[in-house]
């Protein structure tokens, strides 16, 4: 089952609190909103005009991610190549 919260973002995806919420149900609804704002803030999400009163998030530029699922290479340590 694939982990859903670290899966790219998809052109035209619209993001708001309740729906990261349901995400990450282990992370508060607090520290959701600062990581919001922080991304809004970077550029990385762009506030959507207030739909009923409930803030959305569109990602700015969503093809920037699309690395994201690609396993994690890491570099190798300062014993690499030595017998």
């Amino acid at each position: 089952m694939p982990d859903e919260t670290n899966s790219a973002p998809v052109a035209g995806q619209v993001e708001t609190v309740e729906s990261l919420a349901a995400r990450m149900p282990g992370v508060g609804r607090e520290a959701i909103e600062q990581a919001i704002e922080m991304l809004v803030n970077t550029g990385v999400l762009t506030p959507e005009p207030d739909e009923g009163g409930e803030r959305r998030y569109r990602y700015t530029n969503p093809e920037r991610y699309k690395l994201i699922d690609v396993p994690v290479v890491k570099q190798p340590g300062p014993d690499f190549g030595r017998r």
